[in-house]
């Protein structure tokens, strides 16, 4: 668990995860027609809020869209992310174009 190496899944099957020094890759089993999108999901290092960026009455960021965002969006079933350095954290999430199977009872 602390090393990081697992992953919740909805049904997209990942082949390999690969992280290096400068670089996240990932690439999915492919499922017949089936597409993929890949958002990288991160913060940068400057978007982290100051002491001054808070709204003391609520104890959260004004302005907290730049934590947690998009850093790039990749479609396929071979993705790459390359690091610029600046990352807190990168983390990702999968989308399939396939519709999910609801049973019936």
């Amino acid at each position: 668990m602390e090393s990081g190496g697992f992953y919740a899944s909805t049904g997209v099957k990942i082949k390999s995860i690969e992280i290096g020094q400068t670089f996240y890759r990932i690439e999915i089993e492919p499922e017949g027609e089936t597409s993929f999108i890949t958002q990288f999901i991160g913060t940068i290092k400057k978007d982290i809020p100051t002491l001054e960026d808070f709204d003391s009455r609520k104890g959260t960021p004004k302005n907290d869209s730049l934590i947690g965002r998009d850093l790039a969006v990749k479609q396929g079933v071979k993705v790459q992310y390359d690091f610029n350095g600046d990352e807190l954290y990168v983390r990702a999430k999968v989308i399939s174009s396939k519709k999910e199977e609801k049973s019936l009872q």
